[in-house]
């Protein structure tokens, strides 16, 4: 079993106590991970970027350009969290995609009221 706990410096934009979990078979051929939360926001401003990355490279929050699930996944979250894995089919379900903006609306809603 492995336990992993990465404290993040408080002021640091991303403070933090940020846990991995992976427990294993005792033969090591079966296991799964429970993965620490990865922060991820974004802004076109490239100004705003550079000045907002962060200090420790494989921090848990990250900064960037606008980018759908796929890029987010091929360029960020495989390479850094699962080792570059092999991606053989991306589905995109546009009823999930619907439902997503239409609770980001409502709650945009709520929110300008």
């Amino acid at each position: 079993m492995q336990w992993r706990t990465n404290l993040a410096a408080a002021g640091a934009g991303c403070d933090g106590t940020y846990n991995r979990f992976k427990p294993q078979s005792i033969k090591g051929d079966r296991s799964f991970e429970i993965l620490p939360p990865l922060w991820w926001s974004w802004t076109s401003n490239e100004q705003l970027r550079q000045m907002q990355q962060p200090q420790t490279p494989g921090s848990y929050c990250s900064q960037g350009e606008p980018m759908n699930a796929e890029q987010y996944l091929k360029r960020f979250f495989g390479p850094q969290e699962l080792g570059s894995p092999e991606i053989v089919s991306v589905n995109t379900k546009k009823e999930v995609i619907s439902e997503m903006q239409q609770s980001n609306d409502k709650v945009r809603q709520e929110l300008m009221k």
